[in-house]
């Protein structure tokens, strides 16, 4: 850290650090599954899941009955 303190150097393919990598791959998957992040697929559904695309729920109308002419409910279509 303190020789590429701006972290440009990549060092995920350094196979001197294979073992580090293999180790964090590890519990990276554990947690996920510990999560039930499922990856890929997870990011895929999480869009469904958004409120802006839930349905939202309708709210009566009121309308004139034409036989009494007092205000009903009536469900929007």
């Amino acid at each position: 850290m303190t020789q590429d303190q701006l972290e440009w150097k990549n060092l995920a393919g350094d196979p001197a650090l294979a073992h580090m990598k293999a180790e964090l791959k590890k519990q990276l998957a554990m947690w996920m599954e510990s999560q039930g992040d499922k990856g890929v697929q997870t990011e895929m559904e999480a869009k469904d899941h958004q409120a802006r695309n839930q349905k939202k729920p309708t709210r009566p109308v009121k309308k004139k009955s034409a036989k009494t002419g007092k205000k009903i409910e009536a469900n929007r279509e």
